[in-house]
């Protein structure tokens, strides 16, 4: 558009002059027939903009809602977008289209650090995430989340609560999904795992359940210190990408199908280029895990966090063993088998669905009780007094063990 041409005209016309149409054609270098239709044309008409159409077209809100009220990431909003509304256009415009939607921040400075393959797996759990189904329900779920520090391979499990069997059930089905156990794992200063937080000044003190837990997988715990998340950034990082699961709001129905779309989020971010390593962290993995400590006993494991009746055969020493440690049955019992079940902490021993022992969960690797202690000794000595200084000189042995 000829708009030197349109402003001479529309001045002119304002001012009541005469306008010579040859000598603007000649002036402007165009044709008498432009001047000419500049003239006839209302001075106010603006010329229509051509509409590209945009394959985003009619998915505007769509974007709008999952990026700015659910804080989806754009990558998970593509795979939404693809999956469920048959977007035919790349992850790069719908990229630009939520870059356009967000303020730009500066973060905090910050350092990584590598750990050596098989050494750390760094533990969280992002808690109370809420999302919504089809219908309108709202389901609020905890996330456990695990990453392994060198390969940076994650495993990502559904909860519905956050209690210490809730812990050691994911823990098991870590170590099973790794098949092999971390050196050492790195907690946040969560109550189920410390006692006492660590700090810059203080050590944690750990949970007794949580130790004997770990001697038993066979790692370490540790604890990063309280209120500085960075020490824990690999696991931090992927609490953040868990924020894709924000993108289905509205596109699942039931419970199941959330556990589905969490398990399909944990195989494809494990199949990402990490920005860091610049490779998969499944292929990482693979030379990471000849690092691990061997598989633990996972039978010995699930008696932590399993509601099932545990058995024993009881021996000839009347110690049947719970968690490493042993505890004493009346010797009338050896050789029968008996059920274990655990009540807080208490573990209650039933023959033939008769209590016939109660003991309270102990570190000490032997606890008798001293009536089966007595009864013990009554079936190889008579003298009721030898039996009574044996009795208390050995006890006292065993309580300092």
């Amino acid at each position: 558009m000829r708009t030197d041409i349109k402003e001479v005209i529309r001045v002119k016309m304002r001012n009541n002059e005469k306008i010579n149409m040859a000598k603007l054609a000649r002036q402007y270098n165009c044709d008498y027939r432009t001047v000419k239709a500049f003239m006839n044309r209302d001075p106010n008409y603006q010329r229509k903009k051509r509409k590209i159409p945009k394959v985003t077209d009619g998915l505007e809100s769509v974007i709008e809602d999952k990026y700015i009220n659910h804080c989806a990431p754009a990558i998970e909003i593509y795979k939404v977008l693809k999956n469920n509304y048959g977007y035919k256009g790349s992850y790069s415009t719908i990229k630009r289209f939520t870059h356009s939607l967000k303020n730009k921040k500066v973060d905090e400075v910050t350092i990584h650090f590598e750990t050596a393959p098989g050494k750390q797996c760094q533990i969280d759990c992002k808690e109370r995430l809420r999302l919504i189904n089809k219908y309108g329900e709202v389901f609020t779920v905890d996330i456990f989340l695990a990453i392994l520090g060198y390969s940076r391979l994650k495993f990502i499990k559904l909860t519905t609560d956050k209690t210490q069997k809730t812990l050691f059930r994911c823990l098991g089905e870590l170590f099973r999904y790794l098949d092999g156990v971390p050196k050492e794992l790195l907690f946040d200063n969560m109550r189920t795992v410390v006692d006492r937080s660590r700090t810059q000044f203080d050590k944690p003190i750990y949970n007794d359940k949580l130790v004997s837990f770990s001697k038993d997988a066979g790692f370490i715990p540790k604890s990063c210190v309280a209120f500085m998340p960075r020490t824990k950034g690999k696991v931090e990082t992927l609490a953040r990408i868990v924020n894709r699961l924000k993108a289905y709001n509205n596109e699942f129905e039931t419970f199941e199908d959330l556990e589905r779309i969490v398990d399909k989020l944990k195989e494809d971010i494990n199949n990402e280029v990490h920005s860091i390593t610049a490779q998969k962290p499944s292929d990482r993995y693979l030379k990471e895990k000849e690092y691990l400590n061997p598989m633990c006993n996972l039978d010995i494991l699930e008696a932590y966090y399993s509601d099932k009746v545990i058995k024993r055969k009881v021996p000839k020493d009347c110690l049947i063993t719970y968690q490493r440690n042993r505890y004493s049955i009346p010797p009338q019992y050896v050789g029968k088998e008996v059920s274990l079940i655990l009540d807080k902490d208490t573990l209650h021993i039933y023959y033939n669905q008769n209590i016939i022992a109660a003991h309270n969960i102990s570190n000490r690797p032997i606890n008798y009780q001293k009536d089966h202690y007595v009864e013990i000794l009554k079936r190889s000595l008579d003298n009721d007094d030898l039996i009574e200084k044996i009795c208390e000189e050995n006890l006292e042995m065993f309580g300092r063990l």
